[in-house]
């Protein structure tokens, strides 16, 4: 022992005169020397080590997972708005009093079913009124036409009775055509969600009466970062889920995305139509998209709790054998695709490796271990 305190303090000494001086050559002698001297008792300690008993070592139960090549899919999720494929807002064509409404709010109607009706009547006596002017003129018309053939009238005369004859049938095509647009009839199929007007109150093109919505087809629209413009098209398969509905989800496809990005949010729209039958799903509901962006068929996958991380970058543990030993080794990885679950790998494993997914945290490099799967 004081053998050993002489040298540390004879080498502090040599140390702190080394500091003195500034000669390089003399620095450099000195430390050449001094790893003589460490070398001469590293030697000592050595030779002392291996007369010590053999430490008995306990091995690290571990579980292990043999990599195999994988599918692996990277998904983005964005929140979507929920809307109709069809709804309107039903008004008249014309202007007129209501007559009546055959409808209620709640009510399914079919395409083509008479919702409302307007007050025709005063409609109905001006055709009438030319109705019989119209005859008048008709007759008025052939009479000069067969006058004029035979030479007797003038053809001013002749084109008048024309004239007067061809105006009131345009005047009376307009009346008819006010007559049918006194009746509302449903432009598709589906639900009376609102009426806004009643029996007697005056209504036209610049009122909406009726709120019609087609509840069977649905639509959601997201807002998609233009990074993943890329990645996101026409036709691709889309998972819509619904917070209201925990253990709803509805698989589809990307009916269409937009073309245009949206300076403010630097986003672009995408549309994915999709069959509500139980009528659950409701208008201007939160729900999210979940897009497939990346696919592979052969990475190597690893669980992302498994991975760690130092100054030399990521690492796990994997198992293999020293002699009749199994012990763990420290493997740095490249990360490539990651996820909250998983990640995969670019380099640094291999199909057949064996990685340790439980007790990887009590082990190091070189840690015997004892595979217990």
């Amino acid at each position: 022992m004081k053998k050993i305190l002489t040298v540390i303090l004879t080498l502090s000494l040599i140390f702190t005169s080394c500091h003195k001086s500034n000669d390089p050559e003399a620095i450099k002698k000195k430390i050449s020397r001094y790893k003589t001297i460490i070398e001469h008792y590293q030697e000592k300690i050595n030779k002392l080590e291996k007369q010590l008993p053999a430490e008995k070592v306990e091995a690290v139960d571990v579980k292990v997972e043999t990599l195999k090549p994988q599918v692996f899919n990277d998904y983005l999720e964005v929140t979507a708005s929920i809307e109709p494929v069809e709804y309107a807002y039903i008004n008249p064509q014309a202007s007129g009093t209501i007559k009546a409404i055959y409808v209620h709010e709640g009510d399914y109607v079919q395409k083509g079913q008479l919702l409302m009706e307007l007050d025709d009547a005063l409609i109905r006596r001006n055709i009438s009124q030319l109705q019989v002017q119209l005859t008048l003129a008709d007759s008025l018309y052939r009479k000069q036409k067969a006058l004029y053939e035979q030479g007797v009238v003038s053809q001013v005369q002749y084109l008048q009775a024309k004239n007067q004859k061809e105006a009131l049938e345009k005047n009376l095509e307009v009346l008819k055509t006010q007559l049918k647009y006194t009746r509302v009839y449903a432009p598709f199929s589906g639900i009376v969600d609102q009426i806004n007007v009643r029996v007697g109150e005056l209504a036209g093109p610049q009122v909406r009466a009726m709120y019609l919505v087609n509840m069977s087809k649905m639509k959601a629209i997201a807002h998609v970062s233009e990074n993943y413009l890329p990645y996101v098209h026409k036709g691709d398969p889309v998972v819509i889920k619904f917070p209201v509905y925990d253990n709803l989800e509805i698989k589809t496809r990307i009916t269409r995305t937009g073309n245009l990005i949206d300076p403010s949010t630097g986003t672009f729209k995408v549309e994915a139509q999709f069959s509500n039958p139980q009528m659950k799903i409701k208008p201007n509901m939160t729900a999210t998209m979940r897009f497939v962006t990346f696919k592979t068929k052969d990475a190597i996958i690893v669980p992302t709790q498994l991975l760690k991380k130092d100054s030399n970058g990521w690492f796990l543990y994997i198992v293999k054998k020293e002699g009749d030993k199994t012990v763990a080794e420290k493997r740095y990885v490249t990360i490539g695709k990651i996820t909250a679950s998983r990640a995969m790998i670019l380099s640094g494993l291999k199909a057949g490796d064996q990685i340790i997914t439980e007790g990887f945290h009590l082990v190091h490099q070189g840690s015997i271990v004892k595979i217990t799967n």
